[in-house]
């Protein structure tokens, strides 16, 4: 059971680092003008992030994994340091998906 965890961990930091950089790059063709609708479906995907988060908390909480938890809180805690990672290291406009 204890492997299922570690899969769902795993699988879910690669999401959020997927859904981070899709935010980034749709929030740098938004400054540049150059955005279409379809570049703003990370809002979307950040709440499903958030709310997946939850569940795993409340797997973990029922599991009594108590160590997955801190798992879990770094993950909360990436997209927040990648936001201020990108205010001091801004997309460049070459690398703009």
């Amino acid at each position: 059971m204890e492997w299922i965890g570690v899969l769902g961990v795993t699988l879910t930091f690669e999401y959020q680092v997927l859904s981070t950089y899709l935010r980034e790059h749709a929030e740098a063709k938004k400054r540049k003008g150059n955005h279409k609708k379809s570049d703003f479906i990370y809002k979307e995907i950040q709440v499903l992030f958030y709310v997946k988060e939850v569940i795993w908390i409340t797997y973990f909480l029922t599991l009594g994994a108590y160590s997955a938890l801190v798992g879990t809180i770094l993950f909360i805690l990436y997209g927040a340091w990648r936001r201020v990672y990108r205010q001091e290291i801004p997309v460049s406009d070459d690398d703009i998906l």
